[in-house]
């Protein structure tokens, strides 16, 4: 009996997977980091204004941040479209702020979920970070939105999550080696030079990594091709029950936040001997008017009460 059609093809090796991102990396080189490079820049400019000592500059460089933390999101996603479509800086970016809102909308569905999953004792929120990291590349390479586009990724690592896995943690430690080696002994330079280098490095690396995740959502495609069923209702119910209680969680941890912050401003001018003393004598300036005939009574007759808590 022949029993080679239930073996599970093996996913291409870590270091093949690194000389595929490479070999793209440098070829498309100036396209890939020149769109990185517009909020990486932008934000080393807003970082330096920070450090001026000038509350305008400081307000401007607070709006710049935000409006930076938008293109950058917007990056990531004209990152991704170029290295599927081999496309351009500027039609990249075209794609990106077009597809914005989809792409945000698949972002908080997926953090919700994994924290959704977090509340389920933790593992189930693992399982999900790992099985949803490839919804973006569904959500610009097939068109797939929403939990549609995480439920197929989520199709993608499954029967391979180990392999996924591991290839994941040789990414970071690759990552870690390098901030190591790099941005560790950039700190000696003080803050600003070392956000500087940090930056720079990102620029540098974040492009190399989306191709590393490519090249490994490329080879699951291939190895899963005509093996996708549709999402199962169940399947989909299961994600969206998971969001619901990642919103819930995060709007009561919002809550537990708020309160203990606004609780430590509201005790904060305790004494340390957990005493308050309240004045009630009247001000040394302050004179009632007192009729004719009648007693007056001066502000040291009035007693000082203390309250202990």
């Amino acid at each position: 009996m022949d029993t080679t059609e239930n073996i599970k093809p093996r996913l291409q090796s870590f270091g093949n997977l690194l000389r595929a991102a490479w070999k793209s990396y440098v070829e498309r080189f100036r396209v890939l980091v020149g769109i990185f490079a517009i909020p990486v820049v932008g934000g080393i400019i807003v970082s330096l204004m920070m450090e001026v000592d000038l509350a305008a500059l400081k307000v401007v460089g607070i709006i710049l941040a935000i409006v930076l933390s938008i293109i950058f999101y917007v990056a990531s996603l004209a990152l991704i479209h170029s290295v599927f479509n081999n496309s351009g800086i500027k039609e990249a970016y075209r794609f990106g702020f077009k597809n914005f809102f989809p792409f945000i909308w698949l972002t908080i569905l997926s953090a919700l979920s994994v924290a959704g999953g977090m509340i389920m004792l933790i593992i189930p929120g693992i399982v999900l970070y790992l099985a949803f990291s490839f919804g973006i590349y569904v959500f610009v390479g097939e068109g797939l939105r929403g939990f549609q586009a995480l439920g197929r990724s989520a199709q993608y690592v499954k029967g391979y999550w180990w392999p996924v896995f591991w290839r994941y943690l040789g990414l970071f430690l690759l990552a870690l080696l390098i901030v190591l080696v790099i941005g560790a002994p950039a700190l000696l330079l003080g803050r600003t030079a070392s956000n500087i280098i940090s930056s720079v490095l990102n620029l540098f690396f974040a492009p190399f990594a989306i191709l590393f995740v490519f090249c490994l959502y490329k080879d699951l495609v291939e190895k899963k091709a005509g093996l996708l069923p549709e999402i199962s209702p169940g399947r989909k119910k299961f994600y969206i029950t998971s969001a619901i209680m990642g919103l819930i969680g995060s709007v009561i941890l919002a809550i537990l936040a708020g309160l203990l912050i606004g609780s430590l401003f509201l005790f904060k001018e305790i004494p340390q001997d957990g005493s308050y003393q309240f004045d009630f004598s009247y001000p040394e300036t302050f004179s009632p008017a007192t009729p004719a005939g009648e007693t007056t009574y001066s502000s040291t007759s009035l007693p000082q009460i203390e309250i202990n808590f």
